[in-house]
C-alpha cells in the first residue's frame, strides 16, 4: 500500500497542480480509494486527513456517476494512452464539473 505522501506525489505528477487546487483534493481521494480498495467516506477521510465535509460530496458524485460502485473504483486509468485523461475526467466528476453519460 502506498503512503499518503506517495499518493500526493503521483497525483501532483498526473494533474500538474499543487495542493491548493480543488482538483488535487479529488485526485488524492480517487487515487487513495484505488490504493486502499475502499470507497467509503470514513476510511478515505481518515487516510487523507481531509474533513468529512470535503470528502462526502465528492464521494457522492463519484457514486452517482458510477466511478465508485460498492468498494470498487471503476476507471480506465491503467491505459497508457488515455489513463491520464480518464483520471483528470474523474477528478472533474468528483468536483461536480462533469458527469458520466448513462449507457
Amino acid at each position: 500500500m502506498k503512503t499518503l505522501a506517495q499518493v500526493k506525489r503521483i497525483v501532483r505528477r498526473i494533474l500538474e497542480t499543487d495542493e491548493d487546487d480543488p482538483g488535487f483534493v479529488s485526485g488524492v481521494l480517487l487515487f487513495s480509494a484505488a490504493t486502499l480498495r475502499r470507497t467509503g467516506v470514513k476510511p478515505l477521510a481518515r487516510f487523507t486527513g481531509y474533513p468529512r465535509s470535503v470528502v462526502e460530496p465528492r464521494i457522492r458524485r463519484l457514486r452517482e456517476n458510477g466511478v465508485f460502485r460498492g468498494r470498487k473504483v471503476h476507471a480506465g486509468w491503467a491505459d497508457p494512452k488515455t489513463g491520464g485523461i480518464a483520471f483528470i475526467c474523474d477528478t472533474m466528476i468528483a468536483d461536480g464539473l462533469l458527469r458520466r453519460a448513462k449507457a
